[in-house]
């Protein structure tokens, strides 16, 4: 899906990639920031430098308090300019000017294969097999969310999903 917003384009200070759990928005966004010569911030990874891993805080501090700290840590990120973030998978689009959105849309059935390799390290993943239920109808409210992205990408290659968000960060 293209840009929805081009008037605003040149008003963009940084790239959000939103996805599920294991979509790769990690992987696409640290490529892109290569690409733009732009710096790259992982709200995860970015959470883990201050309070750990997320499995053990969740775990003994609940979801309801990683949640909130998670959006401190997205706030503090957000002050940042020319710059790609990779959100947490809690994290949705807002919609905010300033920041070129996009949505990394990958089917369940491949989105669960990666799951399953990723299970131990990630919270909401505990049990999958018994919990694939559980987890689907999360992905699918989630996935609501997702869409409001200002552009929607298709599960590609992590080539192509670079070489798009970086040729839209360029025509703005």
């Amino acid at each position: 899906m293209a840009n929805k917003n081009k008037k605003n384009a040149k008003k963009y200070r940084r790239i959000i990639i939103y996805g599920f759990m294991t979509s790769g928005k990690t992987t696409v966004g640290r490529r892109v920031a290569k690409k733009l010569s732009l710096s790259f911030y992982d709200t995860d990874i970015e959470f883990e430098k201050k309070y750990g891993p997320i499995k053990k805080f969740v775990e003994e501090k609940g979801i309801r308090r990683f949640r909130k700290l998670e959006k401190k840590i997205l706030s503090s990120v957000l002050k940042k300019k020319n710059c790609v973030i990779s959100a947490g998978g809690g994290i949705f689009p807002s919609g905010r000017e300033g920041n070129l959105e996009f949505f990394i849309m990958v089917p369940w059935k491949r989105l669960f294969k990666r799951l399953k390799k990723g299970e131990s390290k990630r919270p909401l993943l505990k049990d999958l097999d018994k919990n694939k239920d559980r987890v689907k109808k999360l992905y699918e409210k989630r996935l609501k969310k997702y869409l409001k992205a200002e552009n929607v990408l298709k599960d590609k290659t992590i080539k192509e999903l670079s070489d798009k968000i970086t040729k839209i960060w360029k025509s703005r």
